[in-house]
């Protein structure tokens, strides 16, 4: 008999399979949060679109695609990644995000873009720069002062993939990127992880 995750979002009802790759052990975070996540990453996704950013979801982000094709629902923030060659085409961008009443950082090791959207909810989200080491000519992302190398057909091409309702960015071979990340998603437990809940460089 099979068994069954079963959670709402925005109203929609969402069920997930669980089987012995899967393990949940706590209740997800806020609906609100989850949707004024999905708000964040509809606004960034648009805006990337429209002055040709190319961009794709990482980490726990992915992970959550993966699992409930949408919001990673144990996450309270959105993780992307950006070429370092489109750095100074955001920092243009800057003021625009401003006027739309987000806030944005940008800094060596990565831009931070958060607004409070509904009910005072605060949200975030992490760009983390895509560089090219040239002496093994892989490609490379630093998070929390690690380093993560990935193989360029890992990455590319980008495809277009459903999101809840929003079409978004993934890397071309999702499971592979997952793995440079370190995610095993073999044996995956969703929990509520308070240390996680915002990230700290």
């Amino acid at each position: 008999m099979k068994d069954f995750y079963n959670y709402s979002l925005n109203g929609v009802h969402h069920q997930i399979e669980l089987n012995n790759k899967i393990k949940i052990t706590d209740k997800p975070k806020n609906e609100i949060n989850l949707y004024s996540q999905k708000l964040l990453l509809k606004y960034v996704n648009d805006l990337f679109e429209k002055y040709d950013i190319d961009y794709f979801i990482v980490n726990n982000t992915l992970l959550g695609y993966k699992i409930f094709s949408g919001i990673n629902i144990f996450r309270n923030y959105i993780e992307l990644t950006v070429m370092d060659t489109y750095i100074n085409k955001i920092e243009n961008l800057k003021e625009k995000i401003i006027e739309d009443d987000f806030n944005i950082i940008i800094n060596e090791k990565y831009i931070k873009i958060s607004t409070v959207f509904i009910n005072e909810c605060t949200v975030t989200m992490f760009i983390y720069y895509l560089k090219q080491d040239i002496e093994t000519d892989q490609l490379y992302t630093i998070i929390k002062d690690n380093t993560y190398y990935h193989k360029f057909y890992d990455i590319y091409p980008l495809e277009k993939r459903e999101y809840e309702d929003i079409m978004i960015s993934v890397p071309n071979k999702i499971e592979k990127v997952l793995k440079n990340y370190n995610i095993k998603t073999d044996c995956i437990e969703f929990k509520n992880n308070k240390d996680d809940d915002t990230m700290i460089f």
